[in-house]
């Protein structure tokens, strides 16, 4: 099975003079393993053409978020404080990715807009809590 990863990263620097990461990253069908009849995702269940289980989507969780975490280590010292993410099934799969094990401790909010794709996959945004603070001025789901 090929991945084909895409993102990248730009450093700013903040007010305090510290630096700070901002990435992009494809994730590239993060799918739960459920089928939900409103969108075209039987390929990505149990009975699918990629035979997508629990335990499947839990490795490439802790794929993408040792990646993530890695983002900008070298030159911050830290994972960065947004990471725009593009292929997204819900908020349940984004829920389980800022739960892991290596995105925990770094208290990862998120965005996540519902988009017209046929087959499901939408755009989200993870965010550091601690270093903003959300204002919701739409419907959209946060956590």
């Amino acid at each position: 099975m090929k991945y084909f990863i895409l993102f990248f990263c730009l450093f700013t620097y903040a007010q305090k003079g510290h630096l700070h990461s901002v990435a992009f990253y494809n994730v590239e069908n993060l799918f739960d393993f459920y089928d939900h009849p409103t969108n075209f995702d039987e390929e990505f269940t149990p009975e699918g053409s990629r035979l997508w289980t629990e335990g499947i989507l839990t490795q490439k969780i802790n794929q993408l978020a040792n990646v993530i975490s890695s983002i900008g280590i070298h030159e911050t010292g830290r994972s960065p404080v947004l990471v725009g993410l593009a292929e997204v099934e819900n908020k349940e799969v984004l829920k389980l990715l800022v739960q892991s094990d290596k995105l925990q401790s770094s208290q990862y909010g998120f965005i996540h807009f519902d988009s017209p794709d046929f087959r499901g996959i939408d755009v989200a945004l993870l965010y550091k809590k601690r270093t903003f603070s959300l204002q919701v001025k739409s419907v959209i789901h946060c956590f």
